[in-house]
């Protein structure tokens, strides 16, 4: 009685098959296919949700989103991209300078932009760099920080501002230029279900001496490094995301990239070609390969001693 049930059953399901064209059969085998990825992807993104920031609205289904700076990080030191955003929930001493003094351009840049001219721009870097760095306390506040060390920090770096103030003063204000974007955060999808994002810190038309008008896209850095050359920026990714975002999201007819090392009082122009962006590209895919297997290898080396976090990582090593 069962081997006779089961005899017709496979009977009945194969004269089923004998009716289907086979465009029908691939388009099965297609969606299967699909739905088996869109399964994974939808697991993936559920158990790394954490990891990725989501911002302006854009169809996310499916999709992840990754900021330049955590690739940057990750890039750094994968032990350093974990602490930073799984260990320590305040930003490190370095970060808040570098963040303050760059908001301090921001809304300088921004009033410029809105006004077209400021009167005596120094006096105004100087008094939102205040604002910025002392946050509207007191310096008696100040004073009685608890720790005296920190106290000596902090008014190391407010010195180094001020000089950073001076620097930003007189390599972007003498220029002849026209804002057009200040401090604008971008995404776009950079590989298939990955979406992508950074911010445009200034974009500027550039008169020249010869008065031709060049869009130039510009990014500042405030932090002292000796490796800030032209070969070193040609590989820098948060300038060759920026400078592909730019070119993919406005397709621009010509525009240069400049970086600004606040530090070192010199800029340095880098041109980006399509082999740069498919190198962004395959650095991004690995960096998300390894966040989503949990790859935090240790790469000791003369950088851990400037780091903020030296003395939880060997905790936890």
């Amino acid at each position: 009685m069962m081997s006779t049930k089961k005899t017709k059953n496979t009977k009945s399901k194969t004269d089923n098959i004998k009716h289907v064209t086979k465009e029908e059969v691939q388009k099965m085998i297609e969606q299967r296919v699909n739905a088996a990825k869109s399964h994974s992807e939808k697991v993936k993104a559920n158990k790394q949700k954490a990891l990725y920031v989501l911002s302006n609205p854009m169809d996310r289904s499916n999709k992840l989103t990754i900021d330049i700076k955590d690739v940057v990080d990750f890039c750094f030191c994968p032990m350093y991209y974990r602490l930073k955003n799984a260990v320590s929930n305040e930003k490190n001493f370095k970060e808040l300078y570098n963040e303050s003094l760059h908001t301090t351009f921001y809304r300088f840049l921004t009033v410029y932009k809105n006004d077209s001219f400021i009167f005596n721009s120094l006096e105004r870097l100087k008094t939102l760099w205040a604002q910025e760095w002392i946050k509207y306390k007191s310096a008696k506040e100040i004073l009685i920080t608890d720790s005296a060390l920190r106290r000596d920090e902090y008014e190391s770096k407010r010195k180094i501002g001020i000089d950073a103030i001076y620097t930003f003063n007189d390599m972007i204000m003498k220029d002849r230029q026209i804002p057009i974007v200040v401090n604008h955060k971008y995404e776009l999808e950079i590989i298939p279900n990955v979406i992508f994002s950074g911010t445009f810190e200034y974009i500027r038309e550039y008169i020249n001496n010869e008065d031709e008008h060049i869009i130039q896209l510009i990014r500042f850095i405030s932090e002292s490094n000796r490796y800030v050359t032209t070969q070193s920026m040609s590989h820098n990714l948060e300038i060759t995301a920026a400078s592909y975002a730019f070119e993919t999201l406005f397709n621009p007819t010509a525009f240069e990239c400049v970086t600004y090392d606040i530090q070192s009082k010199k800029y340095i122009k880098t041109k980006y070609t399509q082999k740069d962006y498919e190198l962004l590209k395959g650095t991004i895919e690995s960096v998300i390969i390894s966040i989503q297997n949990n790859i935090s290898c240790i790469s000791p080396d003369d950088k851990c001693y400037h780091c903020e976090y030296r003395n939880i990582c060997n905790k936890i090593i």
